[in-house]
């Protein structure tokens, strides 16, 4: 019989309760399955949201792309995405092999899973990812990385003693587009870089980098139809280490949904805002560029924009953190601004390089054109 879940995420972050809860105390390690000649690496996907089942799992089933792989097992604790992942699998393999399970628990203990992909919300990230490693599976995490810096570095830890292969979802480094406009600000051909943007977020009082003060429903007013109970759903497995809260469908979308639930991503206890969403593709390009890989911002500088006038957004602003980097020529700003044609922008003392999904630009010149 299992326990049941009760992290505090107060104690988990900062009290004494975190480095023990992080290095799993209710786990035992266990090494990685030998696979024999000619077998298929095994896979089990951890959380079936609209991303796994349109963007993640699709590529762990093409056989082009993953011939050596089989997905073993679908873990959510809503049941009826828990089964229509599994049916997923089953209709791309022809067969009714695919495992459904409801904890991530189970699939962590499964000695015949090599690897994990976690598809959860950012709130979950960092304990599963520390337990599968623990439990000798490999891993792939969805962006953002964790909820917090804190959690990041135990997971780089626990990476680093125990060994196993991890990568989390900065896909952009693999299009072609922002692998050029990398090389190309990594080689100079624009000179030294001494301004980056970096854009995502809806522009005017509506929705920026952060995340926002809890509240329990989407739209307050509809209240009794968002909280309906859901009995498909194990909502204190799904809370996790959150603090306690009634059910929303908007939190955690009843059935398999076919929208992306942006109130979760904006939830202080939960999410990360835009930071962690969009923020976590373009700022990771505006890293990469700068080829801060080892190292990152030295500060961060507090917003001028005016305070959110959103009752939502708990007064904050929505637009305009800056962050300093330290290069050997000097400084570099890096600014963050709302969406617009480019998603990463680099001025340079000989240039400008712009880039985002499916396209790329470069300026040559002399002299630097601040933004």
């Amino acid at each position: 019989m299992k326990a049941n879940v009760s992290l505090n995420r107060r104690s988990f972050l900062f009290g004494s309760a975190a480095a023990v809860t992080l290095a799993g105390c209710a786990t035992s390690k266990t090494g990685a399955r030998a696979l024999k000649p000619g077998e298929k690496f095994r896979v089990a996907m951890i959380g079936y949201g609209i991303q796994m089942r349109t963007a993640l799992l699709p590529q762990f089933l093409d056989k082009k792309l993953a011939p050596n792989v089989e997905v073993v097992a679908v873990c959510d604790c809503d049941r009826v995405r828990a089964a229509a992942g599994a049916a997923q699998v089953n209709q791309a393999y022809g067969n009714s092999a695919c495992k459904v399970v409801y904890d991530f628990r189970d699939v962590l203990a499964d000695p015949e899973v090599d690897a994990v992909c976690i598809g959860t919300p950012d709130h979950w990230h960092a304990y599963i990812c520390v337990e599968a490693m623990k439990h000798g599976k490999d891993v792939y995490c969805e962006k953002p990385l964790t909820f917090s810096i804190d959690e990041a570095k135990k997971v780089i830890a626990a990476q680093k003693k125990y060994g196993r292969v991890f990568q989390t979802g900065s896909m952009q480094r693999s299009w072609r587009e922002f692998r050029t406009a990398c090389m190309i600000v990594r080689n100079g051909i624009v000179g030294d870089i001494k301004y980056v943007d970096a854009n995502y977020g809806v522009g005017g009082q509506k929705l920026g980098g952060p995340s926002h003060p809890v509240r329990f429903f989407d739209v307050p007013e509809k209240a009794a139809t968002e909280g309906a109970p859901n009995p498909d759903v194990d909502w204190n497995m799904w809370l996790g280490p959150a603090a306690w809260r009634p059910y929303s469908d908007q939190l955690a979308p009843r059935g398999v949904n076919k929208f992306y639930p942006m109130f979760w991503r904006f939830d202080d206890d939960i999410g990360s805002g835009y930071n962690g969403d969009w923020g976590a593709h373009h700022l990771d390009i505006a890293q990469w560029g700068l080829d801060m890989d080892k190292s990152g911002p030295v500060k961060i500088i507090c917003s001028e924009e005016p305070h959110s006038t959103n009752l939502f957004h708990g007064g904050r602003r929505q637009f305009g953190m800056r962050m300093i980097f330290k290069k050997p020529y000097g400084d570099v700003e890096l600014y963050h601004g709302p969406f617009g044609v480019w998603g990463t922008v680099f001025y340079g003392t000989d240039g400008i390089v712009a880039v985002n999904r499916g396209k790329i630009a470069v300026w040559k010149g002399t002299g630097l054109v601040k933004p």
